[in-house]
């Protein structure tokens, strides 16, 4: 369901690190916004994509980080979601260990996905 929002709430695309309930080094990608259709369920979606290096590593795991993607969400999406004007929207956080382009795969990349629907100022998890 909900968590705290990330330190400092919303933060502005390419202003450096960002801090997350982990610790773990964030960096933001890029925000993709998409129009309702089908694949969304009739609802706008955003994408926030976010760069961690230390992934690359292989000891970060899941469990370790899974506090993030709340507070991602919390922290991006229901902000974006507002000045947006939805009342209702779906949003995918991402994290990954190197750029990639968006749709593009490296089976050597790792990444970790969540997706949520944002409903009554809220973001509650959708699983994939």
């Amino acid at each position: 369901m909900i968590a705290a929002g990330l330190a400092g709430a919303a933060h502005a695309e390419g202003t450096g690190p960002l801090e997350v309930p982990s610790g773990l080094a964030l960096g933001h990608l890029e925000t993709i916004e998409e129009p309702a259709g089908a694949a969304s369920g009739g609802l706008p979606l955003v994408r926030f994509r976010f760069l961690a290096p230390a992934l690359a590593d292989g000891t970060t795991r899941y469990p370790d980080m899974a506090e993030d993607f709340p507070a991602l969400c919390a922290g991006w999406a229901l902000p974006w979601a507002e000045k947006a004007g939805h009342a209702e929207a779906r949003a995918v956080i991402s994290m990954s260990d190197r750029m990639l382009p968006f749709g593009a795969t490296d089976p050597e990349a790792v990444q970790f996905f969540e997706a949520y629907r944002i409903r009554d100022g809220r973001c509650e998890l959708e699983p994939f």
